[in-house]
């Protein structure tokens, strides 16, 4: 009898190439689920509630987002509860809270955000000494202080907010300077200023808003000086100094005011430049060239007299109709939004007020 041997199946590379591939997919499959796994499992409870409500926050669905948060702020409001001198659970709590209030006040739910701020504020304030004092907890209240005074300002209540600014800007001062070396802390407190500089100039107090101005000009410019590559801080020193000038053409200092607007426009320009897809650097562009050119328009309509009004309503048309192309660009982009349809309007507004100024000049 005659026994055949039996054939063993070939291995070709390919076929080796092929089961190693898919090993390789199967391994990847694999650790992925053990990861996202793991991340879930060891999630505090409340996070995932906190990740769905940020979802739904940029999605613009208020209502559910705060639901989110409801959610979590339950389970930090038991903690807290369990641990009255705990740092941490009254810091979660007062941020939670104060998230729930930022989204009232875009509701216009302003007495509901304002017990939620509150609310936030008086956890904080209630800690211990020790734990009150802690940096951490200083900065949350530095940061509740601010948005107080900002809600305040909307209710109406623009002098009751300058005292949250203030105390906002003294907290965020003494954080600055226990860590000199700490450019987030300076960053802090030149924001702190802006938003004093914002409470004095809606409650009438012009010459204290462009003293604070000024020092969140002074900060942003040395933040530059210490980090040139930092873009935010380019955004932040553009802000500064429109601001101040805008401040001082209202109160006709013009001369001091056109450097300040033009450094504005030079810094939007480059920030242009590094990011041209970049809508949002676009969209300040416009508004840093609109800010000048209502300079130049007043200067046409109060120094006319003097045979300046011509040649100052050309550059502010000059400006405008740069504007008015970068608003163009951004639609080939396809990114305008509602809010620039307002600019659009404004900036037709201005460009006929350049030319009355023109006209009477003439």
């Amino acid at each position: 009898m005659t026994v055949h041997a039996t054939s063993r199946p070939r291995v070709t590379a390919s076929l080796l190439r092929r089961y190693i591939t898919l090993m390789a997919i199967f391994t990847f499959v694999m650790f992925t689920a053990w990861a996202v796994a793991k991340q879930y499992l060891q999630a505090p409870p409340g996070d995932f509630e906190v990740r769905q409500g940020d979802i739904l926050l940029s999605d613009r669905k208020y209502d559910e987002a705060i639901e989110r948060f409801e959610k979590f702020r339950a389970y930090i409001e038991a903690q807290a509860e369990e641990n009255p001198d705990d740092a941490d659970a009254a810091r979660n709590l007062a941020t939670i809270l104060s998230r729930i209030a930022d989204l009232q006040r875009r509701q216009s739910e302003y007495d509901a955000a304002l017990a939620a701020y509150r609310r936030a504020m008086e956890g904080l304030q209630g800690l211990d000494e020790e734990n009150r004092n802690r940096r951490g907890t200083q900065a949350t209240l530095a940061d509740l202080y601010r948005s107080l005074g900002y809600l305040l300002v909307e209710m109406d209540r623009a002098e009751e907010a300058m005292g949250h600014f203030a105390e906002s800007r003294d907290i965020t001062a003494r954080l600055a300077e226990a860590d000199p070396d700490d450019l987030q802390a300076r960053r802090n407190l030149g924001v702190a200023y802006f938003s004093l500089g914002f409470g004095a100039q809606e409650s009438g107090h012009l010459d204290d808003a462009v003293e604070a101005f000024e020092r969140y000009v002074t900060i942003a410019d040395e933040l530059v000086q210490r980090a040139p590559d930092y873009l935010v801080l380019q955004r932040d020193l553009r802000i500064a100094c429109e601001r101040l000038g805008d401040m001082l053409r209202r109160t006709g200092a013009y001369d001091e005011a056109r450097p300040l607007l033009q450094r504005g426009v030079e810094i939007a320009e480059a920030l242009v430049d590094r990011s041209p897809d970049h809508v949002e650097a676009r969209r300040e562009l416009v508004l840093a060239l609109e800010n000048l050119a209502h300079l130049y328009v007043d200067l046409a309509r109060h120094e006319g007299s003097i045979g300046d009004g011509e040649s100052h309503s050309e550059i502010a048309a000059a400006l405008l109709a740069q504007a008015g192309k970068e608003i163009e660009r951004m639609a080939e982009l396809g990114r305008l939004e509602p809010r620039d349809q307002n600019t659009r309007e404004r900036i037709t507004d201005l460009k006929e007020r350049a030319v009355e100024a023109k006209g009477s000049a003439g």
